[in-house]
């Protein structure tokens, strides 16, 4: 599907708000205070979370007329949200690491039905 992705990162420890480089604060808690950094985004209240064993939370994100870009850094790249956008972040706390998991519809509209096919690849995630 051309108009959506399954990613994920680890080891984020800055973002670009407002054209602003901002520290993100360590574990879920301090990405999800990153996440409410932006103005224009409706955040979803986060909820329980289980991948293989690992719990953790998820939110869901618009972005509706707001774009992020190099919301966040890792290595050799960085992470953008366009306008428009939906995505839900699953924030888990494996090994001591943050993984961050994100389920990204470039069109908020296509969410949903990106979700019904994301979901099943997304809970067949097994940890090595």
């Amino acid at each position: 599907m051309g108009d959506a992705a399954i990613l994920w990162a680890s080891g984020v420890t800055a973002g670009t708000v407002a054209d602003k480089e901002v520290a993100i604060g360590p574990g879920s808690a301090g990405f999800v205070a990153f996440l409410g950094q932006f103005k224009g985004f409706t955040l979803s209240a986060p909820g329980p979370v289980v991948v293989d064993g690992v719990t953790g939370i998820q939110l869901d994100v618009e972005t509706n007329g707001t774009a992020a870009p190099g919301m966040f850094q890792i290595k050799n790249d960085v992470f953008n949200l366009d306008a428009g956008e939906k995505a839900r972040f699953v924030l888990l706390e494996k090994d001591g690491t943050t993984v961050i998991f994100i389920i990204d519809a470039f069109k908020a509209a296509g969410f949903d039905a990106f979700l019904t096919k994301a979901q099943p690849v997304f809970d067949s995630v097994a940890w090595e």
